[in-house]
């Protein structure tokens, strides 16, 4: 934390997983994780950074792949400087962009890019199946800083100059 609010007041973390004794005994692995995440906020104010909880892709054991688990998790830690980060193309694994757009009012942070459905390939927009139409639109009244994740710079650009067609096209 300490190092991170040097440059930065918000840090994305992810959510735990069901290993198999915690498939075993969700709810006490949804209590751990909850009893974490308030250990990591604590902390966090220390320094000033907001956590912010990051939907998952369609990866069998991963908790928050749902708005319901998210926000339901959010919720279970009560405390004023967890967020949630909606990454696009996480939801597009699960089929839940829709959903998780329906109560953008709950989201902090954002991640976008690109993929086929299937899996979390982190492809640079517009190459892959994401409805950037319905993703972009209903961000584009979001106050909040949007991430691009490429795995190079050159999908970083490619990504980018996808954007600025489509803010071009959608004035």
């Amino acid at each position: 934390m300490a190092l991170s609010a040097d440059f930065t007041d918000v840090v994305v973390v992810h959510p735990g997983l069901l290993s198999p004794l915690g498939s075993q005994m969700p709810d006490r692995c949804w209590e751990r994780n909850v009893e974490a995440l308030r250990a990591v906020c604590d902390h966090a104010r220390d320094y000033g950074v907001r956590i912010c909880l990051e939907n998952m892709p369609n990866m069998n054991k991963l908790l928050c792949r749902t708005p319901e688990e998210l926000f339901g998790m959010v919720e279970a830690v009560g405390r004023d400087n967890l967020g949630t980060t909606f990454d696009a193309g996480h939801a597009h694994t699960m089929g839940n962009t829709g959903t998780f757009l329906k109560d953008k009012a709950r989201i902090t942070h954002v991640h976008i890019h690109d993929n086929f459905g299937a899996s979390d390939q982190h492809l640079p927009l517009g190459e892959g199946t994401v409805d950037w139409d319905l993703v972009l639109g209903a961000l584009r009244d979001f106050d909040g800083v949007v991430v691009v994740e490429g795995r190079n710079m050159e999908e970083g650009k490619r990504s980018l100059d996808f954007l600025r067609q489509w803010n071009a096209k959608n004035p």
